[in-house]
């Protein structure tokens, strides 16, 4: 394994169990930062697997209660049972989204790639009425606009990101200009027509422009950055007054996480420039 992933597993990975999970949101949220909190996983073909990472889940949500933690979660649909069967992704994701209601924690559905689209926007209108849920979309993707605006109409809560994984001409933009381009784009609908959603990019232009809007906007909105990126600049924002989030994920299965992360050259120069960041 090269230098360059293991010193990026350092900086992007909390650790490998609940409780460096735990240490790093207590360092998080001492910034005035929100943790938001995902443990590792995807593509889950095993129901034990599954099974595990739902009561992972809801020990680390219990854990956050227990600690005294204003802090999120997100969980990824094949995570959860996705790759095995809809109707047991959609019977995970429920139980999920009970627990994170009875605790007062905010349960984000993370996207993943394009072929589990449909049944994650399904997965998640199945839980928007009872609040207290939200779902990331990638603004790569030539449909999020529609999607966007689909899920506002019906009173979702979005968390705006770029996109990581590799898809096509055909469903995804592909050069670094069209994805920005297109991202500012629905960050300026959600500003016009929604009251909640968070703004999760390491474009410093953007960041800064999102906090500029929403001096004038006044709306619900949080910045939110990854563990270990931008988190200095995230800082000094939220000393200006910005709501501020840290995504940490946690957990053994960080390899591929950390690959996608850094399959962009932008992704390893970003990594380099911030080594010495906080």
């Amino acid at each position: 394994m090269s230098f360059i992933v293991r010193f990026a597993a350092k900086r992007y990975i909390a650790g490998e169990d609940l409780n460096d999970a735990l240490v790093v949101s207590r360092r998080i949220s001492s910034w005035g930062a929100i943790p938001l909190v995902n443990y590792l996983g995807e593509e889950l073909h095993d129901q034990g697997a599954v099974e595990s990472a739902v009561k992972e889940y809801e020990s680390l949500m219990n854990s956050m209660k227990d600690a005294g933690l204003r802090g999120e979660v997100a969980v990824k649909p094949t995570q959860i049972g996705l790759s095995i069967s809809y109707s047991l992704a959609q019977q995970n994701y429920s139980r999920l989204a009970r627990t994170a209601r009875d605790l007062g924690i905010f349960l984000w559905l993370d996207m993943e790639s394009y072929v589990y689209l449909e049944h994650t926007l399904r997965l998640y209108y199945s839980e928007v009425k009872d609040g207290g849920v939200g779902i990331a979309i990638q603004s790569y993707l030539k449909r999020s606009a529609k999607d966007v605006s689909e899920l506002v109409r019906a009173g979702g809560v979005i968390r705006l990101v770029k996109g990581a994984y590799k898809e096509g001409p055909d469903v995804a933009y592909q050069s670094w200009e069209e994805r920005t381009e297109n991202y500012r784009k629905l960050m300026k609908f959600l500003f016009d027509e929604a009251e909640k959603f968070t703004i999760a990019t390491h474009d410093k232009a953007i960041l800064k422009e999102a906090f500029e809007l929403n001096r004038e906007r006044k709306k619900d909105v949080t910045l939110a950055v990854l563990l270990g990126i931008r988190n200095s600049y995230l800082l000094s924002l939220i000393k200006e007054g910005a709501k501020g989030a840290i995504y940490i994920p946690y957990g053994g299965l960080w390899i591929d996480y950390v690959k996608r992360r850094m399959r962009e050259a932008a992704n390893v120069a970003l990594i380099i420039k911030t080594a010495f960041e906080r």
